[in-house]
């Protein structure tokens, strides 16, 4: 059998994008209500890329008419064309290789309908070092973790597993899914729905230093966000952006 681990080689998350409706209103969201500097901005309006202090980039971007609202990670590997072929292999529908000035990529979507990028990265050496991380407590310092909502976590986990030939490095109890830390530092969660309606999933876990001060910031400016909720290994705090995506506010109470 094919090692798939070795054919695709996904090793990070080059960046988590959503795909929006107004991307003005969504740069407007992570920029002005969360505080987050946008790095680059498309000259014709089209959307913005966020690079956080952790190296992490999140952007907004609108795919013109026609085009669902939804949420796209691009997976970075070394070999686009080998990764392609690999998960056609396994059944996957996916496009043939798109190559641009910076990048060659191809795109699929996995059993959920959320979208993936295989993507490959040329000058990768040649980038920017990250920004210099904010002063205040209430600043969005990094992306603890990318991920999407399921309510079939077997199916999404086989699917990433078994197809795009990601090992999990954390199952959680139940069933409710499980996590994936990659070669760059990036974690793909995936996240049990239980059955139960939740907004689709956005650009992961915000990582804040100062949970508190993150939430009293974000309603000081308009923005809606739960009370934080304390777990056995973080706080948290779940909000929505201006196109319904799901945002969360994290802070770390465990280390690594």
């Amino acid at each position: 059998m094919t090692n798939l681990q070795t054919t695709v080689a996904i090793t990070g998350i080059d960046l988590s994008a959503l795909i929006v409706r107004d991307p003005a209103a969504a740069t407007a969201y992570y920029r002005d209500l969360l505080g987050i500097p946008t790095t680059a901005v498309d000259d014709e309006g089209r959307g913005a890329e966020f690079t956080l202090a952790d190296g992490a980039t999140i952007g907004v971007w609108n795919g013109g008419e026609g085009t669902p609202p939804g949420q796209v990670l691009f997976f970075a590997v070394d070999d686009a064309r080998a990764a392609i072929d690999a998960v056609r292999s396994r059944g996957v529908t996916i496009s043939d290789a798109m190559e641009g000035q910076v990048c060659v990529m191809g795109w699929g979507s996995d059993p959920d309908g959320n979208g993936f990028c295989l993507h490959q990265r040329k000058n990768r050496d040649q980038d920017a070092p990250p920004p210099t991380p904010g002063t205040q407590d209430a600043d969005v310092v990094g992306l603890d973790a990318a991920g999407i909502v399921t309510a079939d976590v077997p199916r999404a986990m086989t699917f990433y597993r078994e197809v795009l030939g990601m090992v999990p490095t954390v199952l959680y109890p139940e069933d409710k899914g499980g996590e994936f830390t990659l070669a760059d530092g990036a974690t793909f969660t995936i996240y049990g729905s239980g059955g139960e309606s939740f907004p689709p999933a956005g650009v992961g876990l915000l990582a804040v230093r100062d949970i508190d001060a993150a939430v009293a910031r974000l309603r000081s400016r308009g923005g809606t966000i739960s009370d934080p909720m304390q777990t056995p290994v973080c706080r948290m705090a779940f909000g929505t952006d201006a196109d319904g995506f799901m945002v969360c506010l994290h802070r770390r109470t465990v280390t690594d």
